[in-house]
Protein backbone atom coordinates (compact mmCIF):
# COMPACT_ATOMS: atom_id res chain seq x y z
CA UNK A 1 0.00 0.00 0.00
CA UNK A 2 1.47 3.38 -0.97
CA UNK A 3 1.00 6.74 0.73
CA UNK A 4 -1.91 7.61 -1.60
CA UNK A 5 -3.95 4.60 -0.55
CA UNK A 6 -6.71 4.42 2.00
CA UNK A 7 -4.32 4.81 4.88
CA UNK A 8 -0.67 5.77 5.17
CA UNK A 9 1.28 2.72 6.44
CA UNK A 10 4.59 2.91 8.29
CA UNK A 11 6.71 -0.20 8.71
CA UNK A 12 8.61 -0.51 11.97
CA UNK A 13 11.16 -3.29 11.91
CA UNK A 14 12.95 -4.67 14.96
CA UNK A 15 15.80 -7.16 14.72
CA UNK A 16 16.88 -9.51 17.49
CA UNK A 17 18.82 -12.75 17.71
CA UNK A 18 17.60 -15.35 20.16
CA UNK A 19 19.30 -18.74 20.15
CA UNK A 20 20.72 -18.18 16.70
CA UNK A 21 17.28 -17.32 15.22
CA UNK A 22 16.56 -13.98 13.53
CA UNK A 23 13.18 -12.45 14.47
CA UNK A 24 11.55 -9.57 12.56
CA UNK A 25 8.82 -7.64 14.42
CA UNK A 26 6.48 -5.58 12.25
CA UNK A 27 3.92 -3.03 13.49
CA UNK A 28 1.44 -1.25 11.23
CA UNK A 29 0.42 2.24 12.31
CA UNK A 30 -2.47 3.99 10.55
CA UNK A 31 -2.77 7.76 10.46
CA UNK A 32 -5.79 9.76 9.31
CA UNK A 33 -4.73 12.49 6.90
CA UNK A 34 -7.73 14.76 7.44
CA UNK A 35 -11.26 14.90 8.84
CA UNK A 36 -14.31 15.97 6.86
CA UNK A 37 -17.23 16.87 9.11
CA UNK A 38 -20.95 16.83 8.37
CA UNK A 39 -23.33 18.06 11.10
CA UNK A 40 -27.07 18.01 11.70
CA UNK A 41 -28.44 21.43 10.69
CA UNK A 42 -29.74 22.08 14.21
CA UNK A 43 -26.25 22.48 15.71
CA UNK A 44 -25.10 26.02 16.48
CA UNK A 45 -21.68 27.08 15.21
CA UNK A 46 -20.29 26.91 18.73
CA UNK A 47 -21.21 23.24 19.04
CA UNK A 48 -19.70 22.41 15.66
CA UNK A 49 -16.44 24.17 16.44
CA UNK A 50 -16.17 22.53 19.87
CA UNK A 51 -16.45 19.09 18.30
CA UNK A 52 -14.00 19.88 15.50
CA UNK A 53 -11.46 21.26 17.97
CA UNK A 54 -11.84 18.26 20.22
CA UNK A 55 -11.18 15.78 17.42
CA UNK A 56 -8.17 17.74 16.11
CA UNK A 57 -6.63 18.10 19.56
CA UNK A 58 -7.20 14.50 20.59
CA UNK A 59 -4.47 11.89 20.48
CA UNK A 60 -6.46 9.47 18.31
CA UNK A 61 -4.90 10.47 14.99
CA UNK A 62 -2.58 7.43 15.06
CA UNK A 63 -3.92 4.02 16.04
CA UNK A 64 -3.28 0.39 15.21
CA UNK A 65 -6.11 -0.11 12.70
CA UNK A 66 -9.00 1.58 10.90
CA UNK A 67 -11.46 -0.38 13.05
CA UNK A 68 -9.84 0.93 16.22
CA UNK A 69 -9.91 4.47 14.80
CA UNK A 70 -13.63 4.29 14.07
CA UNK A 71 -14.48 2.85 17.47
CA UNK A 72 -12.37 5.28 19.48
CA UNK A 73 -13.54 8.35 17.60
CA UNK A 74 -17.24 7.45 17.84
CA UNK A 75 -17.07 6.57 21.54
CA UNK A 76 -15.01 9.62 22.49
CA UNK A 77 -17.27 12.16 20.76
CA UNK A 78 -20.47 10.71 22.27
CA UNK A 79 -18.91 10.62 25.73
CA UNK A 80 -17.59 14.17 25.54
CA UNK A 81 -20.67 15.85 24.01
CA UNK A 82 -24.12 15.12 25.39
CA UNK A 83 -25.66 17.00 22.46
CA UNK A 84 -24.51 14.23 20.09
CA UNK A 85 -26.84 11.30 19.42
CA UNK A 86 -25.00 9.39 16.71
CA UNK A 87 -21.59 9.42 15.02
CA UNK A 88 -20.99 7.70 11.70
CA UNK A 89 -17.58 7.50 10.03
CA UNK A 90 -16.43 6.64 6.52
CA UNK A 91 -12.86 6.08 5.34
CA UNK A 92 -12.21 7.74 1.98
CA UNK A 93 -9.68 6.69 -0.70
CA UNK A 94 -7.82 9.96 -0.13
CA UNK A 95 -6.88 8.90 3.39
CA UNK A 96 -9.37 11.31 4.97
CA UNK A 97 -12.18 10.31 7.31
CA UNK A 98 -15.71 11.60 6.84
CA UNK A 99 -17.45 12.14 10.19
CA UNK A 100 -21.26 12.55 10.21
CA UNK A 101 -22.68 13.80 13.51
CA UNK A 102 -26.38 13.75 14.41
CA UNK A 103 -27.91 15.76 17.26
CA UNK A 104 -30.08 14.59 20.11
CA UNK A 105 -33.71 15.70 20.17
CA UNK A 106 -34.44 18.40 22.78
CA UNK A 107 -37.89 17.95 24.35
CA UNK A 108 -37.97 20.55 27.15
CA UNK A 109 -36.39 23.89 27.99
CA UNK A 110 -35.66 24.73 31.64
CA UNK A 111 -35.28 28.34 32.83
CA UNK A 112 -34.75 29.42 29.21
CA UNK A 113 -31.17 28.16 29.64
CA UNK A 114 -30.98 24.36 29.67
CA UNK A 115 -32.39 21.75 27.32
CA UNK A 116 -33.42 18.26 28.30
CA UNK A 117 -33.15 15.77 25.44
CA UNK A 118 -35.06 12.57 24.87
CA UNK A 119 -31.85 10.56 24.64
CA UNK A 120 -29.58 12.16 27.23
CA UNK A 121 -29.26 14.57 30.12
CA UNK A 122 -28.92 18.34 30.29
CA UNK A 123 -27.56 20.43 27.42
CA UNK A 124 -26.74 24.13 27.16
CA UNK A 125 -29.33 25.95 25.06
CA UNK A 126 -26.75 27.81 23.00
CA UNK A 127 -25.50 24.57 21.39
CA UNK A 128 -28.57 24.60 19.10
CA UNK A 129 -29.78 27.17 16.60
CA UNK A 130 -32.66 29.27 18.00
CA UNK A 131 -35.17 28.28 15.32
CA UNK A 132 -35.05 24.58 16.20
CA UNK A 133 -35.87 25.13 19.89
CA UNK A 134 -38.18 28.17 19.71
CA UNK A 135 -41.33 26.05 20.01
CA UNK A 136 -40.12 23.79 22.80
CA UNK A 137 -42.20 23.63 25.99
CA UNK A 138 -40.54 25.69 28.73
CA UNK A 139 -40.74 25.41 32.50
CA UNK A 140 -39.18 27.13 35.49
CA UNK A 141 -37.21 25.28 38.15
CA UNK A 142 -35.11 26.68 41.02
CA UNK A 143 -31.70 25.23 40.17
CA UNK A 144 -28.24 26.77 40.23
CA UNK A 145 -26.90 24.80 37.28
CA UNK A 146 -27.88 22.14 34.81
CA UNK A 147 -26.42 19.42 37.01
CA UNK A 148 -28.89 20.39 39.76
CA UNK A 149 -31.98 19.55 37.70
CA UNK A 150 -33.88 16.89 39.69
CA UNK A 151 -33.89 13.28 38.55
CA UNK A 152 -37.70 13.30 38.75
CA UNK A 153 -37.83 16.13 36.20
CA UNK A 154 -35.65 14.18 33.80
CA UNK A 155 -37.98 11.21 34.20
CA UNK A 156 -41.14 13.12 33.26
CA UNK A 157 -39.65 15.67 30.82
CA UNK A 158 -41.67 14.40 27.86
CA UNK A 159 -45.00 14.84 29.66
CA UNK A 160 -44.88 18.65 29.38
CA UNK A 161 -46.55 19.21 26.03
CA UNK A 162 -46.26 22.44 24.01
CA UNK A 163 -50.03 22.93 24.41
CA UNK A 164 -49.75 22.75 28.21
CA UNK A 165 -46.82 25.17 28.37
CA UNK A 166 -48.47 27.59 25.94
CA UNK A 167 -51.49 27.85 28.23
CA UNK A 168 -49.79 27.70 31.63
CA UNK A 169 -46.59 28.97 33.23
CA UNK A 170 -45.11 25.77 34.64
CA UNK A 171 -43.24 26.19 37.92
CA UNK A 172 -41.48 23.10 39.31
CA UNK A 173 -41.33 23.49 43.09
CA UNK A 174 -40.46 19.87 43.77
CA UNK A 175 -41.43 16.40 42.61
CA UNK A 176 -44.69 16.53 44.55
CA UNK A 177 -45.73 20.11 43.81
CA UNK A 178 -45.78 21.54 40.31
CA UNK A 179 -47.80 24.72 39.78
CA UNK A 180 -49.40 25.43 36.42
CA UNK A 181 -50.45 29.08 36.47
CA UNK A 182 -52.97 30.11 33.84
CA UNK A 183 -51.41 32.73 31.56
CA UNK A 184 -54.75 34.39 30.75
CA UNK A 185 -56.40 34.17 34.17
CA UNK A 186 -53.46 34.49 36.57
CA UNK A 187 -55.71 33.95 39.60
CA UNK A 188 -56.20 30.34 38.58
CA UNK A 189 -53.65 27.54 38.88
CA UNK A 190 -53.47 23.77 38.67
CA UNK A 191 -51.38 21.86 41.19
CA UNK A 192 -49.98 18.49 40.14
CA UNK A 193 -47.02 16.23 40.84
CA UNK A 194 -44.43 14.53 38.64
CA UNK A 195 -46.54 11.38 38.83
CA UNK A 196 -49.78 13.02 37.65
CA UNK A 197 -49.04 15.74 35.12
CA UNK A 198 -52.47 16.46 33.59
CA UNK A 199 -53.27 15.17 30.11
CA UNK A 200 -55.59 16.91 27.68
CA UNK A 201 -58.72 15.40 29.23
CA UNK A 202 -57.76 16.59 32.70
CA UNK A 203 -56.87 20.06 31.39
CA UNK A 204 -60.31 20.39 29.79
CA UNK A 205 -61.95 19.42 33.09
CA UNK A 206 -59.90 22.05 34.92
CA UNK A 207 -60.85 24.63 32.30
CA UNK A 208 -64.52 23.92 32.90
CA UNK A 209 -64.06 24.19 36.66
CA UNK A 210 -62.31 27.53 36.20
CA UNK A 211 -65.24 28.88 34.20
CA UNK A 212 -67.70 27.65 36.80
CA UNK A 213 -65.80 29.25 39.67
CA UNK A 214 -65.42 32.63 38.00
CA UNK A 215 -69.00 32.74 36.82
CA UNK A 216 -70.34 32.50 40.35
CA UNK A 217 -71.10 35.90 41.76
CA UNK A 218 -69.76 35.04 45.20
CA UNK A 219 -66.57 33.71 43.64
CA UNK A 220 -66.03 36.91 41.67
CA UNK A 221 -65.91 38.89 44.88
CA UNK A 222 -63.63 36.36 46.54
CA UNK A 223 -61.05 36.30 43.78
CA UNK A 224 -60.04 39.87 44.47
CA UNK A 225 -57.73 38.69 47.25
CA UNK A 226 -57.45 34.98 46.59
CA UNK A 227 -55.98 32.57 44.13
CA UNK A 228 -58.05 29.62 42.93
CA UNK A 229 -56.43 26.21 42.68
CA UNK A 230 -57.49 22.98 41.03
CA UNK A 231 -55.51 20.21 42.72
CA UNK A 232 -55.28 17.10 40.53
CA UNK A 233 -53.03 15.03 42.82
CA UNK A 234 -55.92 12.89 44.06
CA UNK A 235 -57.23 9.68 42.55
CA UNK A 236 -60.23 10.22 40.27
CA UNK A 237 -61.06 13.67 41.58
CA UNK A 238 -60.09 17.33 41.29
CA UNK A 239 -60.18 19.40 44.46
CA UNK A 240 -60.83 23.14 43.98
CA UNK A 241 -59.99 25.60 46.75
CA UNK A 242 -58.87 29.18 47.21
CA UNK A 243 -55.63 30.58 48.56
CA UNK A 244 -54.96 33.92 50.09
CA UNK A 245 -53.22 36.39 47.77
CA UNK A 246 -49.50 35.77 47.71
CA UNK A 247 -49.79 32.19 49.02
Amino acid sequence: MNGKGLWGMNMILGLSVLGGTLYIAQTNVFAVKAYLFSFSPVFAERAKQNIIDYVKQSSMSTVSSPVAQNYQLTAAIKQQFSCVKRVATQLLPSGAMRVVIDAVEPVLCVNDTYLLAAESGCISKDLFIPSCIAQLPTIRCAVGSGSDIPVALHQCKQKFSPALCNTYDVIWQDEFCIRLQDKQETKFSIICSAQCIPDQTCLLQCEQLKKTVFELSDARKAVRDKQWVADVRFNDQIVVYSEKKGA
